[in-house]
């Protein structure tokens, strides 16, 4: 048998010490249900505390000034800009800037650069092809000097002069070369196609044109405009599906408005111009022949427009004798004109009708913003980046 062994209990240990959580104050008792007071920071805490908060309080201040004031600026920016026709765009004046003007590269690197559109010029050699050259000679572009008319240049003579701008060489592309090219971009930029003819010669750009187009069986964005009255009315009957319009750069104050009778939206006047041209031509039988279709057309016999008493100005306004007239008008889709042009009766004249107008050649950004604040629709530059920046800015005041 074993002895009789006394059993003895290990001594206790201590209790382990709890740590307590600590915070911007020290320790962090639990006396809620004491109810002491050691749960209120000490004074010196609450001297320390004092600038934080206030600190935080002006910062919700600034942040809330901040807030007023934007909201403030974006309800007069929109209750004082002339809303445009349409979202704005931009299109690149003869392409990208940097690129040869009028270059496969420069359109190309146009919708690159984001823009909308590139402007090109398209003109007929000599053997009735749309060639994209903006002058009527070569002089200024060819790099040796060779001075000749593109009209009486045939297109593979002008395909091997070397034309040099912006420091680099290249050679003139045919229209069907750039609409290939666009295709090859995935339809980017869209093409505004100024068509570079006077009224005598352009049934035959027109056609030379449309035919491209046709034969291209292009479907990417693409508008026309022209000077020539009769250029724009072909291009229209001929090719419905695409927005064409005035290029009144330099010639603005020659833009005579109809008066609208019976509101907008498919009224007569609505979305047109005076067709000088063609008003010039009317001649009401009777007995003053003459001075009726001088006054119809704006012209007082000697090719001097608004200088008749009646005529419609190109403030839009008009005499009674003016509006008893029927006068030819020519249907726009928009009008492209200097920006230095536009002055607020001309704009006020073409929204009223409801014609975008696209303002060109705009180079600073400011400049663009005025002109957007302003109403116009579109913005043609050679730098797009800026035009792009401005209309970008116009936008997120208008929504905000």
């Amino acid at each position: 048998m074993h002895a009789n062994r006394t059993h003895t209990p290990p001594p206790s240990l201590p209790e382990p010490a709890v740590s307590q959580p600590t915070g911007a104050y020290g320790v962090i008792r639990d006396d809620s249900v004491a109810g002491t007071a050691s749960s209120r920071p000490s004074a010196a805490a609450r001297v320390h505390r004092g600038p934080m908060v206030a600190v935080a309080a002006l910062l919700v201040c600034v942040i809330v000034a901040c807030t007023m004031i934007h909201a403030v600026a974006a309800l007069a920016f929109r209750t004082t800009a002339v809303a445009p026709l349409h979202d704005p765009i931009v299109i690149a004046h003869r392409g990208a800037a940097g690129d040869p003007e009028n270059s496969l590269r420069a359109i190309v690197d146009a919708g690159v650069q984001g823009a909308d559109y590139a402007e090109i010029d398209v003109r007929l050699t000599k053997d009735g092809v749309p060639v994209v050259f903006h002058d009527r000679r070569t002089g200024r572009l060819s790099r040796a000097g060779l001075d000749l008319l593109v009209s009486k240049t045939p297109l593979r003579r002008l395909r091997r002069m070397t034309m040099r701008h912006n420091d680099r060489d290249y050679h003139v592309p045919t229209l069907r070369q750039v609409l290939a090219a666009v295709r090859l971009a995935g339809g980017r930029p869209g093409l505004l196609l100024d068509l570079k003819t006077d009224d005598r010669h352009a049934a035959k750009l027109v056609a030379a044109v449309s035919d491209e187009l046709d034969r291209a069986d292009y479907d990417g964005g693409l508008m026309a405009m022209a000077t020539s009255r009769k250029a724009i009315r072909l291009f229209a009957r001929r090719n419905p599906q695409w927005p064409v319009g005035l290029c009144a750069s330099g010639i603005a104050d020659t833009v005579v408005w109809p008066t609208i009778v019976g509101g907008a939206g498919g009224a007569a006047g609505h979305g047109s111009i005076i067709d000088r041209d063609r008003a010039a031509q009317a001649v009401h039988m009777d007995g003053r022949g003459r001075e009726r279709a001088a006054a119809a057309s704006g012209a007082d016999g000697n090719g001097n427009w608004n200088r008749l008493p009646g005529t419609i100005r190109s403030d839009g306004t008009s005499s009674p004798r003016m509006r008893a007239l029927t006068l030819p008008t020519l249907r726009l889709d928009f009008i492209v004109a200097r920006g230095r042009e536009l002055d607020r009766g001309f704009l006020d004249a073409a929204r009223e009708r409801g014609i975008p107008v696209y303002a060109g050649a705009v180079s600073r950004q400011a400049d663009a913003a005025a002109l957007l604040r302003r109403g116009v629709s579109g913005l043609l530059g050679e730098e797009t980046t800026p035009l792009s920046a401005a209309v970008s800015d116009y936008l997120s005041r208008v929504i905000a």
